[in-house]
């Protein structure tokens, strides 16, 4: 939990300088912060609202307009330092061959909402990461190589 609490922390003093930043940016050449009720909304709350999960990098995530539309990745960021440690460790406690098939049906079953994409896309690696450490996929692999009369050739070949 402290490290996620701590890489959450960094996460978010390097971005928030960077918003505060393109804030200013942007009423330097407008001339004032009219332009947020364009972005966020009509009324002060909604600007609030708005610009507060913007600048924290979580628009995306909780689908509230964004000053920067190329910003998704801090909501994905967020989503990953979030819950990609407690998925591996559910996958831990029931097994990774588990874990990779409901990652399988959440991703296939789910495709079709583009919002949490990348989030869907980032548990099946993990899970398919955590099942090939547990069954020493890559060593088995590498043995295999080491066998072959050319297979550090073929290996490189390979990408390996």
């Amino acid at each position: 939990m402290k490290c996620i609490v701590r890489r959450e922390i960094g996460l978010l003093e390097t971005f928030i300088p960077v918003y505060l930043f393109a804030v200013a940016l942007c009423f330097v050449f407008r001339g004032s912060f009219a332009f947020m009720h364009g972005i966020y909304g009509e009324t002060k709350r909604e600007v609030i609202v708005g610009s507060f999960f913007d600048m924290l990098g979580l628009a995306n995530v909780v689908s509230t307009p964004q000053l920067n539309s190329t910003w998704w990745y801090m909501g994905a960021a967020h989503l990953i330092i979030v819950f990609i440690p407690i998925l591996l460790k559910l996958a831990s406690v029931v097994g990774s061959k588990s874990a990779v098939l409901c990652a399988l049906i959440l991703l296939v079953g789910r495709y079709q909402n583009a919002t949490g994409t990348a989030l869907r896309a980032c548990v099946l690696a993990a899970f398919i990461g955590a099942y090939m450490y547990e069954n020493k996929v890559i060593e088995r692999v590498d043995a295999f190589f080491k066998k072959m009369r050319y297979g550090r050739v073929l290996e490189f070949f390979l990408g390996g």
